[in-house]
């Protein structure tokens, strides 16, 4: 996996995550568990992160980072 980095659950992220798996939760417009929250929140708060590639339909359309499910 030479393309692929493996990066720290920092307080940033887990606090941004909790914030995203509220905000998603209130609006009703996906279930976000708590592993999809950690995984956009660490995708968005890694500011060298482009693009959050994953094989998860559950990421289509959210708005923080572009996504890519394969």
């Amino acid at each position: 996996y030479e393309h692929v980095e493996s990066l720290p659950l920092v307080d940033e992220v887990a606090d941004y995550a909790a914030e995203l798996r509220h905000d998603y939760y209130e609006s009703g417009e996906r279930e976000l568990s708590d592993a999809d929250a950690i995984h956009l929140a660490t995708a968005v708060v890694h500011d060298d992160c482009d693009v959050l590639y994953t094989g998860d339909p559950d990421f289509e359309g959210v708005e923080e980072i572009e996504t890519v499910v394969l």
